[in-house]
Formats: C-alpha cells, sequence, structure tokens
C-alpha cells in the first residue's frame, strides 16, 4: 500500500530509499480507500517532523493520504515561504473538506501561557472542529496539554527541570486497542518543559493508558472527544534528541545530555505500532455506518408516507429544537413533529416531519436550516421517498460555533 504526498514533496525521495510505497505523484487522484490524514505541523524544523510522520504512516498496512497544514495565523520563521507555499494549505482552506485523522504536532511555545501563543485562537477552532469533523485525532506533546486545557480545562504546570531523554513507559491500560501489541513497557523520547498531573486528568474523568514514574502522564485517550494525547515524541528520529541537545548548548541553555533508559532508537518499533493501532482505529470508524445516511436511505422504503421529514445534524445545545423550530417559521413553513432522536455532548440529530407542501418546499426548509449556527447537514426524504442531504457552503458555514 502507498502513501500520497504533496506532489514533489522533498522527503519523499527520502522515503523511496527507505523502502516506502509513494503514490504517484502526478497522479491527481488518491489511493483507492486511502485514509485522509491532515498533519498541522508547528514544529521549527518542518521537514524532518514532515518526514518523521510520514515514516510512520508510510508503515500501516493500507494507503495513506497526507495533507500538510499550518493555521492562517501561524508564521513560520524556520522554512521557506516557497516549502510553504508550495506544499501546505492554511487551515481555512481545508476546513470544509472531510478527513478521517488529524495530527497536531508539537511546538516551542510550551512555556507560555495557552492564551499568549499567536495562533492560540484558531487552534482552539481546530480543536472543536475536530470533534465531529474527523474520525479521530492524535496531539502530540504541547498540541496535547493544548488541546486538554481548551476541551478539558485541564493545565498544564511547568517542571523545575525539562524532562529529556528516552524514558521507559508502563502500560496502565493493557486492554486499550492503543496499547494493542506493546507489551507491559516500552520507551519514548520525552523532550518537554511542562507535564499534565495525573490528579487533574482523573478530575477530568481521564487517566493515561501509558505512563512512566519518571515523567507522568505519557499516552491518554478521551474516547468522548474522539482524541489520543501523547506529550511525547514517539516520531522522534534516532538522532533528534542528541540535535536538540547541540542546539540548546549552543544557544546558551543548561541542559544536562539526553537521559537513555535504553540505548539506540529503541522506541521505533513500538511507534510503527501505536501509529498502526491509531489508525486501525480511525479505519474502522471510516466503515460504521452513517446514522444520517442510513436514515435517508431507508426512505425509498417507506414511500407514499404522508409528509416529508427533515434530519438536522447540528452541534447540541440547550436551545436547539426552538432555534430550528423558528427558523423553519422564518422560512414559511410548518412542522408538525419536531424531536431530539439522538444526542451526545457534543452533537444531536433533530427529526422533524413537514406539513403537506410542495417539494419546493421541503428542499427550501432545509436550504435554510443550513444556516444555523453549528448545522453539519441537513438530510430530507419526500413522501415518495426521493431525498437529499444539503451542508452549509463554505462561505456562510461558521465551523467556529463552539469555541
Amino acid at each position: 500500500m502507498a502513501i500520497k504526498l504533496p506532489m514533489g514533496l522533498p522527503v519523499a525521495g527520502k522515503l523511496r530509499d527507505e523502502g516506502a510505497s509513494i503514490a504517484d505523484n502526478d497522479d491527481q487522484s488518491s489511493p483507492r480507500q486511502a485514509l485522509k490524514i491532515a498533519l498541522v505541523n508547528l514544529m521549527p524544523r518542518k521537514e524532518a517532523t514532515e518526514l518523521a510522520f510520514a515514516r510512520l504512516l508510510a508503515q500501516y498496512g493500507s494507503s495513506v493520504e497526507l495533507t500538510l497544514v499550518i493555521p492562517q495565523s501561524y508564521q513560520p520563521r524556520h522554512v521557506s515561504a516557497d516549502h510553504i507555499g508550495q506544499f501546505y494549505r492554511r487551515w481555512p482552506d481545508i476546513r470544509h473538506q472531510s478527513f478521517d485523522g488529524l495530527i497536531i504536532t508539537g511546538a516551542p511555545v510550551e512555556t507560555l501561557a495557552f492564551e499568549d501563543v499567536s495562533y492560540w485562537a484558531e487552534i482552539r477552532q481546530i480543536f472543536e472542529w475536530a470533534k465531529t469533523n474527523v474520525g479521530g485525532a492524535l496531539y502530540v506533546c504541547w498540541a496535547a496539554q493544548a488541546a486538554l486545557y481548551a476541551l478539558r480545562g485541564v493545565d498544564k504546570h511547568l517542571l523545575a527541570e525539562k524532562a529529556f531523554g528516552v524514558f521507559d513507559q508502563t502500560v496502565t491500560a493493557p486492554a486499550s486497542p492503543l496499547a494493542r501489541g506493546m507489551g507491559g513497557a516500552f520507551p519514548i523520547p520525552v523532550s518537554r518543559h511542562s507535564a499534565v498531573s495525573e490528579q487533574a486528568l482523573a478530575a477530568a474523568g481521564l487517566a493515561p493508558i501509558v505512563r512512566s514514574a519518571a515523567t507522568g502522564a505519557c499516552i491518554v485517550d478521551d474516547v468522548e472527544n474522539r482524541a489520543v494525547y501523547i506529550f511525547d515524541h514517539l516520531e522522534y528520529d534516532d538522532d533528534t534528541l542528541q540535535l536538540e541537545y547541540e542546539r540548546d548548548r549552543e544557544s546558551g541553555k543548561a541542559i544536562a545530555p539526553p537521559h537513555m533508559d535504553r540505548a539506540g532508537a529503541s522506541w521505533q518499533p513500538y511507534a510503527a505500532l501505536f501509529f498502526r493501532n491509531w489508525l486501525d482505529r480511525i479505519s474502522a470508524r471510516k466503515e460504521e455506518p452513517d446514522p444520517t445516511l442510513v436514515w435517508l436511505f431507508q426512505g425509498s422504503a417507506h414511500a407514499g408516507r404522508e409528509k416529508a421529514e427533515l434530519l438536522v445534524q447540528a452541534a447540541t445545545r440547550p436551545n436547539l429544537l426552538a432555534e430550528i423550530l423558528q427558523c423553519l417559521d422564518h422560512a414559511g413553513v410548518n412542522a408538525s413533529y419536531a424531536n431530539i432522536r439522538r444526542q451526545n455532548a457534543r452533537m444531536s440529530l433533530v427529526v422533524l416531519e413537514l406539513d403537506r407542501g410542495a417539494p419546493s418546499n421541503v428542499e427550501h426548509a432545509a436550504a435554510a436550516l443550513t444556516h444555523l449556527p453549528g448545522v453539519r447537514r441537513v438530510l430530507y426524504r419526500m413522501q415518495d421517498g426521493c431525498g437529499g442531504v444539503l451542508r452549509p457552503v463554505p462561505d456562510r458555514a461558521d465551523l467556529n460555533w463552539a469555541a
């Protein structure tokens, strides 16, 4: 199976030399059934990070298509504008696309308060967007701490001394699908000035599935938000820690050589396995039947009903049903029945029956509802079983409703 990269991305040559299968860059189509992964790269060494994550994704047993992304409000300083312009997409340009998975990297801003990061407002929007628009999100190092803060209210704390080196980790939840095949313990590179306390995690209803006695929580699975937080760096290359050490010494920072529980790049087989487990979960979610589409395609089996129906998928909030009915009233359409069919903390499915009317009125009602904040899509089906799906159009959709 192949990985498809942005056309002309320089690291493709390195991956080919390592034996990875790269989809033809001249072929603009996606590999069949490829998992679409967006990588928001906030690391200074862009090409090294591209290579690290692409290498792990390329080892998966099915095809993967990688899209490189940066926030609109993020200004990279360690890579050429040509590289960014040619190979990266700004987040506002891809927010209306469909992705199976999202990865957000660490960033060299962990000593700052989250609110002091220049792109904080936008990165919070991405966290909220990911809860309902991707099959799963993987947040790494600073991004893991930032996502926990934004989604769960769990703050970080600064360490007295940088946690730096390769540390053995203990698997505390061996039944987790993410830990499948990882054994009881394995090493991970750690490089951070901050941490999240396990007491704060417990107060938020979370617990690490992998942790270290020396460096604390390492991997946390937040099923409700379809998020995995990994505070450390399985993606690191064998020389990354040494390069960071030399960089910090040259800049005059007081830093000890990296601690080494194990010699060599001993974490790399576990990195490949962890990413395979995470991608397996995303792939399984991709294959789950969409309840809204199941509802739509059941229409032909019930042709001849008395009334047309709508199904609205929207952000959960206290007055959602009232907002929907008010919107229909403003559109000149009456609903004879309205009820919330399914609901969780993030999304609700609202089913409505409309008074008798022409098909154009049903489509008009569906179109009107797409303009409500937080609406992801509206499905409609007529009395004869025909129907369709409408989504908010890009220039009007406000996916920032939950930010």
